[in-house]
């Protein structure tokens, strides 16, 4: 090989090195560039959905608060619903007993007088004793009478509506334990105002129902821990602790036990 045919060639090398050098360069930039836009858009995705969960987690937040609220307040006028017909039922009860008493103890007398006096009386003692008797403990006064049934229908639209908000963000552990608790408290209202009237049942209704509020109390507290967990607040039991909550003697709120530090 004489000395122009080696120029030649190294001629050629070089300006081959040269192109596929440019190319690789490009390829590499092509590359780097391709990875940095992929790590930009998963940035972008991630950002994306924790805004979409701390969207969530705020509609849940409102969502809850108000279907917590809805709930005790749906409670608190069936509560009030079942003490006035108790109310109601005793002093009917004392009333009817406390004439037939005082009527009977006026015709023994044998005097108009007495039957009226009698009556009086027995009307008068029949239905304190009743009123008392259903109105609860000494020092608490019963709730007054004949509470407009409006209340009740009023908190129960207002549950159903908040209710129907919730199904659409709630989680399904929310769902399950507020459903449940809606459905039992509907129960609670049948009892309370049946759609047809039985008077001979009125007593069985309302010792089923005050059941059913008890158990509903319970429910109120598993659907608001319910919710706190599943907004992250809490790291408690779904379930009332044992003593939580508690009524001591004549109402009051048990005492809770404080360890000492310097015990063991």
């Amino acid at each position: 090989m004489d000395a122009s045919t080696t120029s030649l060639v190294v001629a050629v090398v070089g300006v081959l090195g040269t192109l596929v050098s440019g190319l690789l360069t490009h390829r590499s930039t092509l590359r780097s560039k391709a990875v940095e836009l992929a790590h930009v858009a998963q940035e972008q995705r991630e950002e994306r959905r924790a805004a979409e969960h701390r969207e969530l987690i705020e509609a849940r937040r409102v969502s809850y608060a108000s279907f917590n609220q809805s709930l005790r307040q749906y409670h608190a006028v069936l509560f009030r619903r079942c003490t006035d017909l108790g109310t109601d039922l005793g002093t009917d009860l004392g009333t009817d007993l406390g004439t037939d008493l005082g009527t009977d103890l006026g015709t023994d007398l044998g005097t108009d007088l007495g039957t009226d006096l009698g009556t009086d009386l027995g009307t008068d003692l029949g239905t304190d004793l009743g009123t008392d008797l259903a109105g609860g403990p000494a020092g608490e006064g019963p709730w007054p009478h004949s509470r407009p049934r409006p209340e009740v229908e009023e908190a129960r639209q207002g549950l159903r509506d908040v209710y129907a908000e919730a199904q659409m963000v709630a989680s399904d552990g929310v769902l399950a334990a507020g459903g449940g608790l809606v459905h039992l408290m509907s129960r609670i209202q049948r009892l309370l105002d049946p759609e047809a009237p039985d008077p001979a049942g009125r007593e069985a209704r309302l010792t089923e129902a005050r059941d059913g509020l008890k158990r509903a109390s319970e429910g109120l507290y598993e659907v608001r821990q319910t919710m706190r967990r599943d907004l992250g607040i809490t790291e408690l039991p779904i379930e009332r602790p044992e003593g939580y909550g508690a009524r001591g003697e004549r109402g009051r709120p048990a005492p809770r036990t404080v360890p000492n530090p310097g015990t063991p």
